[in-house]
């Protein structure tokens, strides 16, 4: 089943609606896509999609935030330069969690300090990143529901220069050198953006796209620090150790929760429903 949403309903998790008292997502193998035209393509550039990658899982976890950010020193994104971000001490055990599923040959992390868009960049253009089969942030994310180019995934924001903010906006991710099968944007309202005419949500997965990577995971809302930890520790555990599918991962790891595997508390929808696959 493939849902195409448009306006406001991109922010609902419309995958648990109830169908013959039972949730969607438990009946149907659900996609996402911004529209028809953008699954059209999306089924194109898969059909063309690599097999072979040289290495597994590119992590990026455990980012350096302190408090107010030292960015952004670029004039054209303003709004940021005085943002407060909290640490993520969740985020560190979320990457080392997914890296127990891979052989450590083949993995990379940037964590702490090392987290930070210099960093990143240098790999990037060192054609590093288009080698990895799977790349998950654990993160922070900024979104600007009225201006795209604002939407930044945040990395630590030490070493912060003209060129170098600690934020790797939506124009930097549309120009990465990526070949990726699956994004994992483990952060706050990842999957949202600004709603362009014809084209729908056009927010961080649809830069990826562009980027080259072939399908996402990402949030509707504001997620827990602890539960989303829980969570792709659980996905990867069906993805990468199981062998099952993206979307039947993710459908099992939601029923994981809401089965009580994780305590009573993270039963509720709050916790599990967020994440979203846009892909094939």
């Amino acid at each position: 089943l493939v849902i195409s949403s448009d306006g406001i309903l991109n922010q609902l998790p419309i995958e648990i609606l109830m169908l013959n008292q039972q949730l969607l997502f438990e009946q149907f193998k659900i996609k996402h896509a911004q529209t028809l035209t953008f699954y059209k393509l999306l089924k194109e550039k898969n059909a063309k999609a690599k097999s072979d990658y040289k290495n597994n899982l590119f992590a990026v976890g455990g980012a350096v935030y302190n408090g107010k950010s030292l960015a952004s020193t670029r004039n054209q994104f303003p709004i940021l330069k005085n943002y407060e971000w909290a640490s993520l001490p969740g985020t560190l055990s979320e990457i080392n969690a997914a890296t127990e599923f891979y052989d450590k040959k083949n993995t990379y992390m940037l964590v702490g300090y090392d987290a930070n868009e210099q960093n990143f960049m240098k790999l990037n253009e060192e054609n590093i990143l288009e080698n990895y089969e799977t790349l998950l942030f654990s993160t922070h994310a900024y979104i600007d529901l009225t201006n795209n180019l604002n939407s930044s995934i945040v990395l630590s924001q030490n070493n912060t220069t003209e060129q170098f903010d600690g934020y790797l906006n939506y124009g930097e991710l549309i120009n990465l050198k990526l070949n990726s099968k699956l994004i994992i944007l483990s952060s706050c309202e990842s999957s949202l953006g600004a709603e362009i005419s014809g084209e729908g949500s056009v927010g961080l997965p649809y830069a990826l796209f562009i980027a080259g990577n072939k399908s996402t995971m990402a949030t509707l809302w504001p997620v827990d620090d602890i539960g989303t930890s829980l969570f792709i520790k659980n996905f990867f555990k069906y993805y990468q150790l199981e062998k099952l599918d993206i979307v039947d991962s993710l459908r099992q790891t939601k029923q994981d929760f809401i089965k009580g595997k994780f305590g009573a508390e993270y039963t509720q929808p709050l916790f599990w429903s967020s994440f979203q696959y846009f892909g094939m």
